[in-house]
């Protein structure tokens, strides 16, 4: 039997698809699609007597497609309700549930559709110390609400042989975690081909990044989070390959005709971190108003031109290297390693400016903004720091956000008059 509140959603999706039908920009209905599709096998795993894995982000998903199993990416289940309608509901009832505000919305809201049952109950649950601090006790509680068995795996500090060796480790106990609660045994033939194609995807990626670096910047707003949304759900999978392939072609073509996002480009930004998930018209409201293209952001960037891929015959080893290669590996380890990212792709992108959102909720993120900032502002980069929730749009209004961007963007008018260029 299907989930309504997924088959809402996935309904939901469907029309915004529609809405974007007389888009420029063709990989953004094929993400949609993809997207649906997605939600469409998680609704439908019971019914086709599939095992349902609930994880968090990051997750190895090449070992669960590689054990036919069928991934739900819980999180992002959850930022697609807040992108589609808001999860103001399940904030009050996680607030009623006595999780305090202080814990990231993100994981309120997950644990909240848990207990209203807003998703199917997964045969398992896993999950990774590697994004934040919350995730372990996210996961327990869905894991106790919905009776189902869990696993965490544990992310090492720094990369080193020696702690790719114990990524291994970790892989391999949860592949034999999986293997009990499921009867499946692994195919290693079947995960050799998934990490092919991940790493596939992983050039891909790397290359649109190269490719998004040119003036003007090719990649539309609108395709901002599709990649971000894509890798994490389908690394592993054919059609992942495949729409990076059509992104990639999309954006080429576009540098190659000096096709920009919009018509007449005046600033370059940055985004250190993310935007707020309850709105992402700001984004598309920064692009018209002010001719400001996101030219880089967080969720997009791979450590090392994302060379994770070494010995095709090994892909536990690979997969544990693409730990520490993986977007958001800046939070995972020191801080260094955020600030050099931040400075190179400041510098590679010729960016005007950076948009940090400082989402209440990250203690990750939050302890590294002022030096952020500070690096920023060596290379003569201008920056704006907003206070916000990324998911709870009561925390921080439209209004309040576009007033402090308005702001920045006069600061930025501003130098740009005094010396003709911005920068």
């Amino acid at each position: 039997m299907q989930n309504p509140v997924m088959q809402e959603m996935i309904d939901n999706l469907r029309k915004w698809k529609v809405e974007y039908q007389d888009t420029d920009f063709k990989p953004t209905l094929a993400y949609l699609d993809l997207v649906a599709r997605y939600f469409e096998r998680a609704n439908s795993a019971r019914d086709e007597r599939k095992p349902l894995v609930g994880h968090l982000t990051l997750c190895p998903t090449e070992i669960f497609y590689a054990m036919d199993l069928v991934p739900l990416e819980v999180a992002m289940y959850g930022l697609f309700k807040t992108f589609l309608g808001g999860v103001g509901s399940y904030l009050e009832m996680a607030a009623q549930f006595g999780l305090p505000p202080e814990i990231c919305s993100v994981h309120r809201a997950t644990d909240a559709m848990t207990i209203e049952g807003a998703f199917p109950r997964p045969d398992i649950f896993v999950a990774t110390t590697q994004t934040c601090d919350n995730v372990p006790k996210t996961v327990e509680v869905m894991a106790e609400l919905y009776k189902s068995p869990y696993f965490i795996l544990d992310c090492p500090y720094t990369y080193t042989e020696r702690t790719v060796n114990y990524r291994v480790r970790e892989y391999q106990d949860l592949i034999r975690f999986l293997e009990e609660q499921t009867g499946r045994k692994m195919d290693y033939d079947r995960l050799k081909e998934a990490v092919r194609k991940s790493y596939r995807v992983t050039e891909l990626c790397v290359e649109i990044n190269q490719l998004k670096k040119a003036v003007p910047a090719p990649l539309p707003c609108e395709g901002i989070f599709a990649q971000a949304a894509v890798n994490f759900l389908l690394a592993g999978t054919d059609e992942a390959v495949e729409f990076f392939t059509l992104m990639r072609d999309e954006v080429k073509w576009r540098v190659d005709h000096r096709i920009g996002a919009i018509p007449n480009e005046r600033f370059r930004l940055l985004l250190p971190f993310v935007i707020p998930f309850w709105d992402m018209s700001l984004m598309e409201w920064m692009q018209q108003e002010h001719g400001a293209t996101i030219v880089m952001d967080l969720v997009s960037i791979w450590a090392e031109d994302g060379k994770w891929f070494r010995d095709p015959d090994k892909p536990l080893e690979n997969l544990a290297r693409k730990t520490f290669f993986n977007p958001g590996y800046q939070l995972q380890g020191p801080m260094t390693d955020l600030l050099e990212c931040v400075v190179q792709n400041a510098i590679d992108s010729k960016v005007d400016g950076a948009v940090i959102f400082a989402h209440r909720g990250c203690r990750s993120f939050g302890a590294c903004i002022r030096s952020v900032k500070d690096e920023l502002q060596k290379l003569g980069v201008l920056s704006v720091v907003i206070d916000c929730d990324i998911v709870d749009k009561s925390f921080t209004s439209r209004e309040e956000v576009v007033e402090k961007l308005e702001g920045f963007f006069e600061r930025l008018e501003e130098r740009k008059g005094a010396s003709g260029v911005v920068n």
